[in-house]
């Protein structure tokens, strides 16, 4: 059968390099991914499964168990879960469960982020897209909110309060994890996992289709439009879950640049790097907001 790239199964040409990205080589197909086309590294539907009950699991269970063994070593002191020390609590909760979960994805998917990262090769088109991709977040981000306030809500988010208070009592812990694990962990589960597990029949013309019709299929007929909407849409209500349902518009907007990045590039890179620049600014934002402006 001739060698194959070792990530996504394409045949490597006599001179040792892949068809699909010209340059990672390799021995044997793994059976970790599947073969792709479109020129997205892709990981098998099982690898997916796996990922997906990791984070779950994660997310679910692996706070409660962290804040009760830090419950046990504080002496289960009260004033440790009052005030301040509530704050610092769930800061360092949430802190361990993304690490956790990063180490362990990142291990998952390591081929990936390796064969992707090879497919860089134009770094200057890359820092272009980075700037260009930053002020569509938060342009994205600032018209979500605008439409929130035209629907009548002036409260801010809740899990915005919450990053602000973390900010203020543990601010090099809370950075990590909001600058690094965080978008780390969701770009490979609402990008890299459910923009190519979510598949659709595609829908093709009929020759007595009229001009009009025969458009409007194929604009729906694009697969990644629905993986984009849904993965976007399971991207806001995971950041509006602890209240505030209608504070979802923002960052489902904010879903749309990501994923449009990440299908415009076929690379986990684009996305996560401009996952961390957008988290990362927005940190300096608040801290600009909460030292300057406040005072």
């Amino acid at each position: 059968m001739g060698r194959k790239c070792i990530v996504c199964g394409a045949p490597i040409y006599d001179d040792g390099k892949c068809e699909y990205c010209g340059k990672y080589i390799g021995k044997s197909k793994s059976e970790d991914h599947e073969d792709v086309s479109d020129g997205t590294s892709k990981l098998s539907t099982s690898k997916n499964w796996v990922l997906i009950s990791i984070y779950i699991a994660g997310m679910v269970f692996l706070p409660v168990v962290i804040a009760i063994l830090i419950a046990i070593f504080s002496g289960n002191e009260v004033d440790q879960f009052q005030g301040d020390g509530f704050f610092n609590v769930l800061t360092l909760t949430n802190f361990i469960t993304y690490a956790i979960l990063c180490i362990a994805m990142l291990l998952l998917t390591l081929k990936v982020f390796k064969h992707d990262f090879k497919k860089i090769n134009l770094w200057g088109r890359f820092y272009l897209q980075m700037l260009v991709g930053v002020l569509c977040t938060f342009g994205a981000a600032i018209a979500g909110n605008m439409i929130v306030m035209t629907l009548g809500t002036t409260e801010v988010a809740m899990n915005q309060e919450l990053i602000e208070s973390a900010l203020a009592t543990m601010p090099v812990v809370m950075i990590i994890t909001i600058v690094l694990f965080a978008p780390i962990v969701e770009e490979i589960i609402f990008r890299l996992v459910l923009m190519n597990l979510i598949k659709w029949k595609v829908y093709v013309p009929q020759e007595s289709d009229t001009r009009f019709i025969r458009t409007l299929k194929e604009v729906f007929s694009w697969k990644p439009v629905y993986s984009l909407i849904l993965s976007s849409l399971i991207f806001g209500l995971i950041h509006v879950l602890v209240g505030g349902l209608i504070h979802i518009i923002p960052y489902f907007l904010m879903g749309l640049v990501f994923g449009y990045f990440y299908l415009r590039n076929k690379n986990i890179w684009h996305v996560t790097v401009l996952h961390i620049l957008h988290n990362g600014l927005t940190v300096v934002l608040m801290f600009v907001v909460q030292n300057v402006y406040m005072y």
